[in-house]
Order: C-alpha cells, then sequence, then structure tokens
C-alpha cells in the first residue's frame, strides 16, 4: 500500500468518529491524535488533492513563487492564499477556507448511469472539485475535472467503450466514503462492491469491501466443545455499518450456538451529538435442562461532543431493550420463558493520564422490579504511568421491587455466571453452583464489589452502599503484578435474621492481567463475612474479561 494510502487510513479514524478539528488552527488546540493525523496526513493529502486539481506545472510555479516572495520572512495563512490567487483564476475558496478552516466533509455518490450521462450526488458539506474517471477493466482510459456543487447534478461521459464510472481511482481527494464512488455500465447489480475475504486481519483498503473470517472453537459446561467461525468486516477504520458474527456447532448437543451483533453508526455534522450507534445483538448458548437460554437487545447509544478536542471530559447516554430467558426457570430445570428489560444509563468519564474519572448513572426496569444506581470511579495518580489508588463508590435502591426472584435486587458481591439475568459477560461454566468447578470462581465485579461470595447466604439489597479502593504498589516493585485492595460495604441487611443496616469489609491482593484477568485474594474480612463464607479457599474468585477482547474497537 502506498503511503499516501498509509495517510489516508489515518485521518479516516478521527474522520468517522467525527473527531477532526480544522486544520488551520493553533498547535496547542489540537488534541495528540489530531495533531498527527490532519497535519501530517489529512493537510498533506489536502495540498495533494490541490495540486491534482490545479496540474503540476501550475502548482509547482505557484509554489516557487510563494517561496521566492517569503524566503527568510514568516507568511501567515493569507500570504499563501495571495499568491496562489495571483496565479490562477480558479475559485480555491472551498480549499482555503472550507478544507482548511472547517470539518466540512467530501462524500460524492454515484447514484445512476443512464445514456452516456452519470448522476452524482454531494452528501457531504464540502463543494470541492471532483475527478470523474472511466475505466475499461483496471485501466484509466479517460478521466475529467468537474466543480464541485451541492445537492444532484448530471455530467456527460465521454464517448467509448469503458466498463466502469469511478470518482477519483487515485484517492487524489479527500473522500470520507469511497465504497459509493463507483458504478458499472452493464450488469444487474451495477453499483455492488465485490467482497473480498481475509482471513484473520487486514489494513482495510476504503475502496475495497472486506469480510474478515477466523476459525474459532469454543467450549462451555453445557455445550461442551463447540468449532466455528468468527465474521467481521473490519476493526481499523469505523464504518456506517460494523457487524461481528460468530456460529459455533456443538459436538455434544449437535447444535447450533453463537453470538452475533450489528451495529449502524451515523455522525451528524456540527451537532451536538457526535456519534448515534444503534445496536442489535443477540447469542444463544446451551443451559442446563436440555434447553437453550437466548437473549436478544436493541440498544441507542448518543456519543456527544466535547467542547473542544482537548477537553478530556466525555458524556454519552444510552437506552437498550433486552429480552432474555427467565434465568430462574433454567435453574430451575423448566421450560424458560423470555422476560423484558429496560435500561437507561447516562455515562460521563475524564479521559486523561493524571487524575482520570468516570461517573455513571442508571435505572433498570423489569415486569416487577425498578431500581436506580451510581457509580464513580476515580485514580488518584502517583509515582509514574497508571499508578495510582483507585477509588470506586457505588450506591443503589430499589425503586419497585415485586419480584418473586431476588436476585433482580442489588447484589453485595460479584455476581457469578448463574446470578447474571442478563446473561451479561463470557462464562466457560455460566451454570455451575459455587466453588464447585474452578470455572465456577469466575464474577463480574459490579455493584457491591465484594470478593467473597456472600449473595447465596446472604441474599440480594434492597439499597446498599460499597466504597473500594485498590493501590498499586510503590517504586519498582509496581512492575510486580500484584496490587493491595480494600472493600467496604454497607446494606439493609445482614445475615441469618438480622434485618438492619449491616457493615461488611475485606482486604487482599489481586494479580493478573489488569482489565482482561484478575484474580482476588481476601485475606482478612470482616467476621459476618467469615461466618457465611469460611476460609480463604472458599473466598478465592476471579476476573475473566474475554467480552472486552471480542469489542476492541469500542467507539467510547
Amino acid at each position: 500500500m502506498p503511503v499516501q494510502r498509509i495517510q489516508e487510513l489515518e485521518w479516516l479514524i478521527p474522520a468517522r468518529s467525527n473527531l477532526e478539528q480544522n486544520i488551520n488552527i493553533a498547535a496547542p488546540e489540537f488534541s495528540i491524535n489530531n495533531y498527527e493525523s490532519l497535519i501530517y496526513d489529512k493537510a498533506a493529502q489536502g495540498f495533494n488533492y490541490l495540486r491534482a486539481y490545479l496540474g503540476d506545472s501550475l502548482y509547482d510555479s505557484t509554489m516557487h513563487d510563494y517561496y521566492r516572495l517569503w524566503k527568510g520572512k514568516h507568511p501567515h495563512p493569507d500570504d499563501l492564499r495571495d499568491v496562489f490567487k495571483y496565479h490562477t483564476d480558479k475559485d480555491l475558496f472551498w480549499f482555503f477556507d472550507d478544507f482548511l478552516g472547517t470539518t466540512k466533509r467530501l462524500d460524492y455518490k454515484i447514484a445512476r448511469f443512464s445514456k452516456g450521462r452519470v448522476l452524482i450526488k454531494n452528501q457531504g458539506e464540502l463543494k470541492a472539485p471532483l475527478l470523474i474517471a472511466e475505466l475499461k477493466g483496471d485501466s484509466i482510459s479517460s478521466e475529467k475535472w468537474e466543480d464541485g456543487f451541492e445537492g444532484s447534478k448530471w455530467f456527460s461521459t465521454n464517448p467509448g467503450s469503458y466498463s466502469e464510472i469511478q470518482i477519483d481511482p487515485n484517492h487524489e481527494m479527500t473522500e470520507l466514503y469511497r465504497l459509493n464512488n463507483n458504478i458499472r455500465t452493464s450488469g444487474i447489480f451495477r453499483k455492488a462492491d465485490p467482497v473480498r475475504f481475509q482471513i484473520l486481519y487486514t489494513i482495510e483498503d476504503p475502496d475495497k469491501r472486506y469480510l474478515i473470517y477466523l476459525p474459532s472453537v469454543n467450549w462451555t459446561n453445557t455445550d461442551g466443545f463447540m468449532a466455528g467461525f468468527a465474521l467481521q468486516n473490519g476493526t481499523l477504520i469505523p464504518k456506517p455499518v460494523e457487524y461481528f458474527i460468530m456460529p459455533f456447532y456443538s459436538f455434544r448437543n449437535q447444535a447450533f450456538t453463537g453470538y452475533g451483533k450489528i451495529s449502524f453508526n451515523k455522525i451528524p455534522y456540527d451537532n451536538f451529538i457526535r456519534l448515534a450507534s444503534l445496536t442489535l445483538e443477540g447469542e444463544q448458548f446451551g443451559a442446563p435442562g436440555i434447553q437453550d437460554y437466548q437473549r436478544a437487545r436493541i440498544g441507542l447509544d448518543l456519543y456527544f461532543k466535547s467542547k473542544s478536542a482537548i477537553d478530556p471530559i466525555n458524556q454519552k447516554v444510552s437506552g437498550y431493550y433486552t429480552l432474555a430467558s427467565d434465568l430462574s426457570q433454567i435453574e430451575s430445570l423448566t421450560q424458560a420463558k423470555m422476560r423484558s428489560y429496560l435500561q437507561f444509563r447516562y455515562f460521563l468519564n475524564k479521559t486523561c493520564i493524571i487524575n482520570p474519572f468516570s461517573v455513571a448513572v442508571s435505572l433498570e426496569s423489569g415486569k416487577s422490579y425498578q431500581k436506580a444506581s451510581m457509580e464513580l470511579n476515580y485514580k488518584y495518580s502517583y509515582g509514574g504511568k497508571k499508578n495510582g489508588l483507585d477509588f470506586r463508590v457505588f450506591a443503589g435502591t430499589m425503586l419497585k421491587n415485586d419480584a418473586s426472584d431476588p436476585f433482580y435486587s442489588f447484589s453485595a458481591s460479584g455476581r457469578s455466571g448463574r446470578e447474571q439475568y442478563l446473561y451479561e459477560g463470557v462464562y466457560p461454566d455460566r451454570f455451575t453452583e459455587f466453588p464447585r468447578t474452578l470455572l465456577s470462581r469466575q464474577m463480574t465485579l459490579s455493584e457491591g464489589g465484594l470478593v467473597s461470595a456472600v449473595n447465596d447466604s446472604l441474599g440480594y439489597s434492597r439499597w446498599l452502599l460499597s466504597v473500594s479502593l485498590t493501590s498499586s504498589l510503590p517504586g519498582i516493585v509496581s512492575k510486580i503484578p500484584f496490587k493491595p485492595f480494600v472493600n467496604l460495604l454497607l446494606n439493609d441487611h445482614g445475615s441469618g435474621n438480622i434485618n438492619r443496616p449491616a457493615f461488611f469489609y475485606e482486604a487482599g491482593i489481586k494479580a493478573g492481567i489488569w482489565d482482561y484477568f484478575e484474580i482476588y485474594f481476601p485475606f482478612i474480612v470482616s467476621d459476618n463475612i467469615k461466618t457465611i463464607t469460611g476460609s480463604l479457599r472458599e473466598r478465592i474468585r476471579f476476573v475473566f474479561r474475554l467480552d472486552k477482547l471480542i469489542h476492541l474497537n469500542s467507539k467510547y
């Protein structure tokens, strides 16, 4: 791939995420990523665009004259513009004002071809010149520059035997989307692009459509060994439609299982919403009782635009509707019906190296319950990059609870797979009771945040308040993959017949690969935890975030 294409890929990532800035702003106003991708990549390609439009001879003579006039001096942007005005009578407002001075996007689309004419629509905001080419096979037979426009416009093509019409085949322009830039002159699906199959991974060419596949294997305690494959359309460059599909065949149950997700993304121009993403997601895997559990979810995520690109504050609101197999019926080995859930969430985070934090406010509703919660995560930074003291504060209360199943209330400790009524996370041994197997010790640390498995004995809470602290080790020992932790919790009841508020605590160390795999050793616990859990061996649990590896192309 030519260097120019690599530059194009680098600026397409912020452009399709709606994170671009004007090219002509002062250097301190750029975000770290935009400083490189816009100044060194998009701006460079923009001047190549201008060169292609004006022609090498006119462009070179203009730049030579500019150098002659301003060598040894300090020119300003308007001085370069004045030199171009002197050398050409072409209107370059699209370049000096819109391309350099705004974040307007360039996106021409070929809509129709009929009787030697081609209909082109401008789906972007930038009215810049476009290059229309006729191709015979892979060879360009003729090409012509046309002035920019808004809306739609018909253009006449040259007479001759050509098989395809394409906008900018050599990537001279700064097009945002190129899969709508071509049409064949004959055939049934004239605008369809052939799909390129690629195993494992590829650096994506913007004007090619990819299907990336990977043979996959899986195992769960209920399905046994599974074989299948993963399909996706690329993770490097954001796309209007993104999908990830992973079907499996269970040899033990002789049945199909799997997971799938498709997202439809929209990036409005000059709007307080930076990105809107509509997602459809579903999965089916085996469960006890010779049946499967199913989960289907539709969700809308709205990412808000920050005040400036260097502002570390980001905000998002989400709404989800989930249909899932009734977990209590699954565990009682009866035929499970589908239950519906609504979730709403507001998320704010400060993404910076020093003292980052995040706040999440959530509302959840089912047929017989409603609950609200707030979670704060804060890192007090010290002693080097990513080192510090991590605080987590969680508070939750039930607004309504008529459910006969207790696990809809708040859990004091991390939920195991058999407590995840929304079937969140990836659990190889989802339904085995703790601690019968090694994998049954897997949990998701949420809500109360205690490591010790107390939910089955203690029950679930109408309200709770918890504080968790984790610290990096000081000095050179910080490189050792161990961190001490302390968890404190207050809820509306204790164990046994105690119904008054109760206090719990635990402390220990955790080890592992942060954010992906962590194993917890709660050495010190309060007496009310010790009476429930017994020895340290009965309290050791781990977190395994395989789903985080799957969704590496997170938008936030």
